[in-house]
């Protein structure tokens, strides 16, 4: 901007006319687009095209705007409650791939820092066999510090990603 900017905004500052003026007309536009209604009316209108529009249909697509599974595949959908904990689980046929090398396991940019790959296949190994999910955790009673959360999220990302599954 250089010394245009603060040149601008002197000249405006002696120009109360030109102020009021721009402001009017500020005003004016905010209350033709911006009030709930025009921005309810412009989501509804949003709301129709999607609904009208194929599922999947390329033209809908842009890249500033992900799918839900792109931004939120990472997450688990389940808690680690005591009904879960209890519950067996075993490693599928993917988490058997995985633990051989067959495949590697589907990383989200920004998740690959929380997947200790080594740690997930010694996971999976040791639940060759249906055990409790909880003796897939640290022994501490309940998650607390940051190396039990790591291990719980391990755990329920594994589930979410069909390497585990319950088996009951």
């Amino acid at each position: 901007h250089g010394p245009a900017l603060p040149k601008a905004f002197t000249d405006l500052a002696a120009a109360p006319a030109r102020r009021l003026r721009l402001g009017a007309a500020a005003r004016a536009r905010v209350l033709t687009g911006f009030t709930w209604d025009a921005v309810i009316q412009k989501h509804v209108e949003l709301w129709d095209e999607l609904a009208a529009a194929p599922a999947g249909d390329p033209e809908r697509s842009h890249p500033l705007h992900p799918g839900t599974s792109a931004v939120f595949g990472s997450y688990y959908s389940t808690l680690l409650d005591e009904r879960t904990r209890s519950r067996r689980v075993c490693w599928t046929l993917g988490g058997q791939a995985l633990y051989r090398g067959v495949e590697g396991p589907a990383l989200y940019a920004g998740i690959e820092r929380l997947v200790d790959l080594e740690r997930l296949k010694l996971l999976l190994f040791k639940a060759r066999k249906p055990l409790p999910l909880a003796d897939l955790l640290p022994p501490s009673a309940q998650a607390s510090g940051p190396e039990d959360e790591r291990a719980a999220f391990l755990l329920l990302w594994a589930l979410k990603q069909d390497l585990l599954e319950f088996s009951d």
